[in-house]
């Protein structure tokens, strides 16, 4: 048996499983039993989020100014993602609700520009598209594994309703 497409039947439905997957990297793989697998996607897929946020700050996650980046890419990165960005959000509100010249209107945070705010932006998408096939791998040992079952059930039904007989 491949062991590479091993997993245990999970108690959740695959689009529940999907969805937990994509919001936590690497806790769909823990679900499906693929325990080792889980971590080595967790740590790699957070510590490339991670290290875009250190190169860029939190100017590179911007669902305003920057669309296509965090709608295309830095949304799949997950739950991390998403609340990166309600904090770069609220820290924009804030800024904009000063009365222009006091020190609360100029940002909590430098802009980052440059190389340096590209590499951070593309760290962060490309996390965001490594979650995104982690997903797509979750979904794919899933379905594979209930085509295994599948096609024993019926072949194990048969032995048994001829070794009545």
């Amino acid at each position: 048996m491949n062991h590479d497409f091993q997993a245990q039947k999970s108690a959740l439905p695959w689009p529940v499983v999907a969805l937990v997957a994509w919001l936590v990297p690497g806790l769909g793989h823990l679900l499906i039993g693929r325990r080792d697998r889980a971590v080595i996607l967790a740590a790699t897929i957070y510590g490339m989020f991670i290290a875009g946020l250190f190169m860029g700050g939190i100017d590179v996650i911007d669902p305003v100014g920057d669309r296509l980046w965090f709608g295309v890419g830095q949304v799949h990165a997950g739950a991390l993602a998403i609340g990166v960005a309600g904090v770069r959000m609220a820290m924009d509100v804030k800024a904009e609700a000063a009365p222009y010249g006091s020190p609360e209107a100029v940002p909590e945070y430098q802009p980052s520009v440059g190389r340096v705010n590209e590499l951070g932006t593309l760290y962060c998408a490309l996390a965001g598209g490594l979650n995104l096939l982690c997903v797509l791998d979750v979904i794919g040992r899933i379905t594979a594994a209930e085509e295994q079952r599948l096609r024993e059930a019926p072949s194990s039904r048969g032995r048994a309703s001829e070794a009545t007989s």
